[in-house]
């Protein structure tokens, strides 16, 4: 078999080596100067008349008002309850909201609209995240109505939970404000919960841990005073969960394990409306012990509970009680 022989000329060989060597490198020079992606943030608008509530915060100081609420305690900082006869709206989201939501809120105090249509008045541009950060671009419609009463109106939307480093809000392409969530700066101007004080946070923005120690020695006393079993499993775990974040780890999971301990206590003597609910609550509890650690605990719990499953007469409630306590030692 006779092989043809192929000859590159000089020139061409290197030509072919330079190119060899200069892709790679302006590949990564390419890379290397790519931006992170801008990406779009879904959201759902909370209209204005949704709750049965106003927003308050001192306007003088501060026009705009921005918030990232991620916790009930928060949304009961800014928002104060206004009960209407003959409604039944809320007068805030529910709790479990915050799970996997958090909400972006701006408001201005302005011109009654001659409408009502406080709705209009904000409309959503887009919002949008990148590197961990977060954009948020309105439009304000400034009522132009005179002599009429102001009011505190506000732009309400609810977005995926996730923790950025910082939220920046711009009003009309305008820069108006800026967060930094992890910093537990949530607003502007800026508010504290009574677990952001406990923690040791100033209005500042600062931290000071030997303070948050000195709260933390007194809260852990008043605890144990505590009689109300669902009170005190509520103040441990908050405790607990303070001890981790002022790097007290020592001392971590024993208050989460006397949360769990009263709350064990709490569904033991509370009357559920359904026995089914009593075995579940049980049994959820279980699970939590198994995250900790405590297997042993884990099984005394789910033993009682499926023993308890003798005390349902409804042949379908205990036929879901039994699927659902099956899932539960499956994640225990």
């Amino acid at each position: 078999m006779v092989r043809k022989r192929v000859f590159i000329s000089a020139g061409l060989a290197a030509f072919m080596i330079v190119a060899a060597l200069v892709c790679p490198l302006l590949w990564a020079a390419d890379n290397t100067d790519k931006q992170p992606t801008e990406r779009s943030v879904p959201y759902q608008r909370i209209l204005v008349g949704d709750y049965q509530n106003t927003v308050s915060w001192d306007e003088e100081k501060h026009a705009v008002l921005c918030a990232l609420i991620q916790t009930p305690a928060q949304y009961g900082l800014l928002f104060h309850s206004t009960a209407v006869m003959h409604s039944n709206r809320p007068f805030a989201p529910d709790a479990e909201l915050y799970r996997n939501e958090q909400i972006l809120v701006v408001a201005r105090v302005m011109v009654a609209p001659q409408d009502h249509q406080l709705d209009k008045v904000f409309e959503v541009e887009r919002i949008a995240a990148r590197d961990g950060e977060l954009a948020f671009h309105y439009r304000f419609n400034e009522p132009t109505e005179i002599d009429t009463f102001s009011v505190a109106n506000y732009l309400a939307v609810r977005i995926p939970k996730y923790n950025y480093k910082k939220v920046t809000f711009f009003e009309n392409g305008k820069r108006v404000g800026e967060l930094k969530p992890s910093e537990r700066q949530w607003s502007v101007p800026a508010m504290l919960t009574e677990q952001d004080k406990l923690a040791g946070y100033t209005d500042s923005g600062g931290k000071n841990d030997e303070t948050a120690k000195d709260l933390l020695s007194r809260a852990v006393a008043m605890a144990e005073e505590i009689t109300d079993l669902k009170e005190k499993w509520l103040a441990l775990d908050q405790i607990a969960g303070m001890c981790e974040e002022i790097g007290q780890s020592d001392v971590v999971l024993k208050y989460r394990l006397s949360a769990l301990e009263a709350k064990v206590q709490f569904i033991q003597k509370e009357k559920f409306a359904f026995y089914d609910e009593k075995i579940l609550a049980l049994a959820n509890v279980a699970v939590k012990f198994s995250e900790a650690g405590q297997k042993g605990r884990t099984v005394k719990l789910l033993t009682d509970a499926y023993q308890m499953t003798e005390n349902i007469k409804d042949g379908a409630r205990r036929v879901y009680t039994f699927v659902q306590l099956a899932d539960r030692y499956t994640k225990a």
